[in-house]
């Protein structure tokens, strides 16, 4: 055995009573005998104030405690770790979910030129004084419709444009509240499907050849104004539309 093995093997093990290491203890001129001694007197004096020291009676249950703390701390740490990835995991949901309610929920082009069209004309949901047959079936025949019936409730009509397309103006009195209706003429949605927008809350509906888009401070009127409405228009024949 070297020197420097036996420095090392001395340094872990200063107690080893292997033969190779007693071997070269004995026989080493180059120090590794006084290191050996050196090292036992450290061992023993180590041990004396080991022994001179009284463990606490409890010292059983601090060191219980200590591993039970350390075992919570990491159990802590790892569950605001989850919570952590938890809450971007939520965040990341409400954002891809506030998206996609802006992209269901905001309506699509005809939404907003037909609310652009209501504030253009807004002295229209003033109006209160309900319309007859005579007031309103010429205003459909310039948009090509005949009328089945008269939509009841009725306080304002007018044939008018929406964007590009051509459209009858409507507005409803529904327990007091108007409700807007716009019948567009040649442009028919898909599905039918419930918009809020810049503060309005919105409808659209395929009827016949066209959509109905109804637009109103709140919706809880819609479905009487619906109804009147796809009443009036489903099975009137379509004319040749004057300008």
């Amino acid at each position: 055995m070297e020197c420097l093995e036996f420095r090392r093997r001395l340094t872990a093990e200063p107690g080893s009573r292997d033969p190779e290491f007693l071997a070269h203890r004995d026989g080493c001129h180059a120090g590794c005998t006084e290191s050996w001694w050196r090292s036992q007197r450290f061992e023993r004096q180590l041990r004396n104030v080991l022994q001179s020291v009284d463990a606490p009676e409890d010292l059983g249950e601090r060191v219980l405690l200590t591993q039970a703390t350390s075992l919570r701390g990491r159990a802590r740490h790892r569950w605001q770790i989850g919570l952590a990835l938890a809450a971007s995991l939520l965040v990341a949901l409400v954002v891809a979910g506030y998206a996609w309610n802006l992209r269901t929920t905001d309506g699509g082009p005809l939404a907003g030129m037909a609310i652009a069209h209501v504030r253009s004309e807004a002295f229209s949901l003033t109006m209160t004084r309900p319309i007859d047959a005579a007031q309103m079936r010429p205003v459909f025949a310039k948009r090509g419709v005949a009328l089945r019936d008269v939509p009841a409730h009725a306080v304002f009509a007018a044939d008018c444009r929406v964007g590009p397309y051509r459209a009858v103006h409507l507005v409803l009195r529904e327990n007091g509240s108007p409700i807007t209706v716009l019948y567009v003429v040649g442009h028919r949605i898909a599905d039918a499907r419930d918009f809020s927008r810049a503060g309005w809350h919105g409808r659209e509906v395929p009827i016949g050849n066209g959509t109905l888009v109804l637009l109103g401070n709140g919706s809880a009127g819609f479905a009487a104004a619906e109804r009147a409405v796809t009443d009036a228009v489903m099975g009137a024949t379509l004319q040749t539309e004057q300008t």
